[in-house]
C-alpha cells in the first residue's frame, strides 16, 4: 500500500462534471440514544457569510439542540450564492463556516487547514471566476482522525480536491481518511480524489486492506 492509500477518481473532462454531488455519508460516532438531544455549537463564521439551521439564523457561540436522529438543514450564503447541506444529528458537533473569494487564483494549492482554518465538521464556501485550476488539499491532515467536512462548495470554474486525509490515521471510521457529510459542488469541472485504506469483503463480512 502506498503512502496515500487507495485513490478513487472522478475524471475532470470536457462536458463531464460533478455538481451538487454528495460524496460522503452520514456516520454516527458515539451516537446519542434516541429521544436525547444533540447540541450543535456554532463556531466562527467568516465575514460576508451567513448560516441558518432549519430556517433559524445562527451566530457564533449559539448552541442549537435538536432531537438525536433528526435531519438538520444548514443553509449558508456568501458572495451572492446560497448553499444547502443536509445532515442527520447523531452527536454533539461544532460547525464553523469558512468563506473566501479569490479575485484571482492564489498561485498555489489552497490548503483547507493552513489557509482556511479547518476544524472537523466545517462548511467551506469558496468563490472565484479565475479559470485556472484550484487544487484543494490539507497541509497536515490529522493523524488521530479522518478529515470530516459537512460541505465543500467550491464555486470556481475548475477544481480538484486531493486526497485530504491521512490513510494511516487512528480515528473512526478507520477505513476512511476523509468523510463528506453534506454536499460537494462546484461551478464547472471538478475532480475528486478520495483515500480509502480498506475495502469491504462481503464474503468475509469484514473490512480488509487494499493496496495499489
Amino acid at each position: 500500500m502506498n503512502g496515500r492509500g487507495h485513490s478513487h477518481r472522478t475524471p475532470r473532462a470536457s462536458g463531464h462534471s460533478l455538481r451538487r454531488g454528495v460524496l460522503g455519508l452520514v456516520i454516527g460516532l458515539a451516537a446519542a440514544a434516541p429521544g436525547l438531544a444533540v447540541d450543535i455549537t456554532i463556531g466562527p463564521i467568516d465575514p460576508g457569510a451567513t448560516l441558518a439551521l432549519n430556517g433559524t439564523p445562527a451566530l457564533e457561540t449559539d448552541v442549537i439542540s435538536v432531537p438525536a436522529g433528526d435531519t438538520v438543514t444548514m443553509v449558508t450564503t456568501f458572495d451572492g450564492y446560497t448553499f444547502k447541506d443536509v445532515i442527520e444529528a447523531h452527536y454533539d458537533i461544532e460547525v464553523a463556516v469558512h468563506a473566501r473569494d479569490y479575485p484571482t487564483h492564489p498561485g498555489a494549492t489552497v490548503n483547507l487547514d493552513t489557509d482556511l482554518a479547518y476544524t472537523p465538521y466545517d462548511i467551506f464556501l469558496i468563490t472565484s471566476t479565475d479559470p485556472a485550476t484550484f487544487i484543494f488539499d490539507m497541509a497536515s491532515p490529522p493523524t488521530d482522525d479522518a478529515v470530516k467536512i459537512i460541505g465543500l462548495h467550491a464555486m470556481v470554474p475548475d477544481a480538484s480536491i486531493e486526497e485530504l486525509g491521512d490513510p494511516d490515521h487512528t480515528g473512526t471510521p478507520r477505513y476512511l481518511a476523509e468523510v463528506f457529510y453534506g454536499t460537494v459542488e462546484n461551478d464547472g469541472y471538478l475532480e475528486v480524489n478520495t483515500t480509502c485504506t480498506e475495502t469491504y469483503d462481503s464474503a468475509a463480512g469484514s473490512w480488509v486492506g487494499v493496496g495499489s
